[in-house]
């Protein structure tokens, strides 16, 4: 199969730039496989990485072939019943009330039941859910309802949960895919592919995201649809992608706030800055607005605990560090451990960042920011009875555009490098895959089966069983 990297077709479209590199000499001649005694000595590359020729009809069938590749798998491995936390399940239980009945109010007859039920400020009942995940699943219960749908059922967990796993693959899918073309902003065409691969196999982007309707999916494309703006110097657009990720995972605002400012400052201008905050803030309000209508709030936080955002500040900074401790490296959560290629990726990730463009730049500094305030306001584990690591997902999600730069600009010079990277990879694959397929244990999905057969023996006549 002829490389794509040697194509001599003028080139298109916004990627387009001229002129080469020493890493991109080196990329064609050897297919990005280069032996040195330094692994990556300090002279090469040097510069800005040329943005890689963009050829339209090949690239969007890759974008294509990827998409749809992807969302298979996840259709396949994803969970469509009841058994899987109470966070996915409560988004659910709004998304079908406001995909069936038009309104977030949950049925009466479900008080009592997951955990995450709360009466809201006119003592209706109400999830806490924050409502970007909600909007999104709500069209695919409005759709199921019609043709599966048992109208109300008489407890929350006889609720029909698999449109909310199509809904967690197809966000997760399209996650991956606009992930290909931030890439493909930075690395040539079979590359970016490969990259967007393992961020879509050999992450917690499968075993977590694509299993069930967490809020990580959708966040995820929402960031990526900011980054990707960034890359295209499309401030507004950058805005309100991460407003939309503001209304699913509000901390992710001091994501923008970073970018924003990163580009004013890069560009010696206060435009960036003005506009993405501007734009960026309509999701603060638009989530400030929900949690007053439902839950009498202005504290943008929708049904949790007004004071939970005081943990930034009130949280010590030896709790915090003992988090991110444990969020590295613990056997149960540690992100290093289930995604191991980390091991190899980040300690070379200053090569990376000395050829890497601002946008790239601000995503990472903007990632790292967003893990601290998630660890300063909650827990590290993320709950219990689901595979993994799913709170460092979003850092992860931002901080691969510059791990993919520290592959080009230095891994690939190592055989002894590449090698161990490329087999940490694959074994993220296997890691993933089998969380993916087990995304909780075997003790806790027999219990709660039994609690579901318990409910239905004690009221056979209930609707749903």
């Amino acid at each position: 199969m002829r490389d794509d990297r040697d194509e001599t077709k003028p080139p298109e479209g916004p990627l387009v730039t001229s002129g080469t590199s020493a890493l991109d000499s080196a990329d064609d001649a050897r297919g990005e496989s280069v032996t040195s005694d330094d692994p990556c000595p300090e002279g090469q590359p040097g510069g800005l990485v040329p943005v890689p020729v963009w050829d339209r009809r090949k690239d969007r069938r890759a974008l294509a072939l990827l998409l749809l590749i992807v969302w298979l798998v996840y259709l396949v491995t994803a969970t469509y019943d009841a058994f899987q936390l109470n966070d996915n399940r409560a988004v659910n239980l709004s998304a079908w009330s406001l995909g069936t009945r038009g309104t977030f109010e949950l049925p009466a007859e479900w008080e009592g039941g997951n955990r995450w039920i709360s009466e809201g400020r006119d003592g209706a009942l109400y999830t806490n859910r924050f409502p970007g995940a909600i909007l999104w699943t709500a069209p695919f219960h409005a759709v199921a309802e019609p043709l599966f749908g048992i109208g109300t059922p008489g407890h929350d967990v006889l609720l029909n949960y698999a449109p909310g796993g199509v809904a967690a693959a197809t966000v997760t899918a399209l996650a991956v895919a606009i992930t290909f073309l931030v890439f493909r902003r930075l690395a040539p065409r079979r590359t970016a592919v490969t990259a967007a691969a393992f961020l879509a196999f050999g992450t917690g982007v499968w075993s977590v995201s694509a299993d069930s309707m967490w809020t990580h999916g959708l966040t995820h494309l929402m960031l990526m649809l900011g980054v990707l703006a960034a890359a295209d110097a499309r401030f507004a657009r950058l805005g309100l992608a991460f407003a939309g990720s503001v209304l699913t995972r509000p901390h992710t605002a001091v994501v923008p706030a970073v970018m924003g400012l990163w580009e004013s400052i890069s560009r010696r201008s206060w435009r960036p800055v003005i506009v993405v905050g501007a734009t960026s803030a309509l999701g603060v309000l638009a989530l400030a607005v929900y949690s007053q209508w439902h839950f009498g709030t202005w504290i943008p936080v929708a049904g949790y605990d007004p004071a939970r955002p005081a943990g930034v500040v009130e949280t010590s900074w030896t709790v915090t560090l003992e988090r991110f401790a444990n969020t590295l490296a613990h056997h149960q959560r540690g992100v290093m451990i289930y995604t191991p290629a980390l091991l190899v990726l980040l300690p070379f990730t200053r090569h990376g960042w000395r050829v890497a463009p601002a946008w790239v730049r601000s995503a990472t500094v903007g990632g790292v920011l967003y893990l601290a305030v998630q660890l300063r306001v909650n827990e590290w584990t993320g709950g219990a009875d689901f595979f993994g690591s799913r709170l460092t997902l979003e850092t992860l999600v931002l901080l691969s555009p510059l791990l993919l730069l520290t592959w080009r600009t230095c891994i690939v010079q190592s055989e002894r490098l590449k090698g161990a990277c490329v087999g940490l990879l694959v074994v993220g694959v296997l890691v993933h895959g089998y969380g993916a397929l087990n995304p909780i244990t075997v003790e806790s999905r027999a219990e709660w089966r039994a609690e579901l057969d318990g409910l239905c023996e004690r009221e056979p006549d209930m609707n749903g069983c």
